[in-house]
């Protein structure tokens, strides 16, 4: 039986973290990479013992020796990437957010739902076996409040995907999935909020914070900033 084949899509850090775990694993193997700059990918390729390497991500997506594609691409190209290789037959998995809005992340859904293609967020949180133990187990009580935040210093460059609007920056994208995943993943979809938060010049959340209310009187604190360190251990 051969081993399972991804594609790469992007070159950045997180595709080069990712795509050595992928080569790292018995059965797994990295066999193209795409990027809109082929010399990058080339030498991701190379990097990743990939045979093949692209200059789009379309011709990525055809490959006909790739099963699957990961795409790390910035968060406004994820629909884009995605509706190619699902196009192509291919499963997906798809860095975190989905998708930059909300109708990029439902069009992703139904074309894989159409297609009887494998789609799904690569939200790591999601697996962490600890995480999964507190929201299955009842031994650990009713959880009634959930305290989550994540936040680093980011140096302000507009030209920085973090902070670039086209490329769907903000803190919410990027790190704000975190706590307000945790708390969707341990009290579910809430029925209200209250957040505030402060823009940056270029029109992005630098910082975001507020409250997620919950039936019985349950709710989460979330925050989530690009200006400062926060505490990144939760209180349930």
């Amino acid at each position: 039986m051969r081993d399972f084949t991804w594609g790469i899509a992007a070159t950045g850090v997180i595709a080069r973290t990712v795509g050595a775990a992928i080569v790292a694993e018995p059965g797994m193997r990295v066999g193209a990479v795409g990027s809109r700059n082929l010399e990058r990918a080339q030498a991701l390729a190379t990097a990743l013992g990939a045979e093949s390497a692209y200059g789009s991500y379309e011709r990525l997506c055809a490959d006909p020796a790739v099963d699957a594609i990961y795409v790390a691409t910035p968060h406004t190209e994820h629909l884009q990437v995605a509706e190619a290789a699902i196009a192509a037959g291919k499963a997906v998995l798809c860095e975190k957010p989905l998708a930059a809005t909300v109708d990029d992340a439902e069009k992703m859904v139904r074309l894989a739902r159409e297609a009887g293609v494998f789609l799904m967020e690569a939200m790591w949180m999601r697996f962490n076996p600890l995480i999964r133990l507190i929201a299955a187990d009842s031994r650990f009580g009713d959880i009634r409040s959930v305290q989550a935040s994540f936040g680093f210093a980011m140096p302000y460059d507009p030209a920085h995907r973090l902070w670039a609007p086209e490329l769907g920056g903000g803190s919410l994208l990027d790190l704000g999935v975190y706590p307000f995943g945790l708390a969707q993943l341990l009290l579910g979809m809430p029925t209200g909020l209250r957040i505030t938060g402060t823009l940056a010049p270029s029109g992005v959340d630098a910082e975001a914070g507020g409250v997620l209310l919950y039936p019985g009187g349950r709710r989460a604190f979330v925050e989530t900033s690009l200006l400062g360190i926060t505490r990144t251990r939760p209180v349930l």
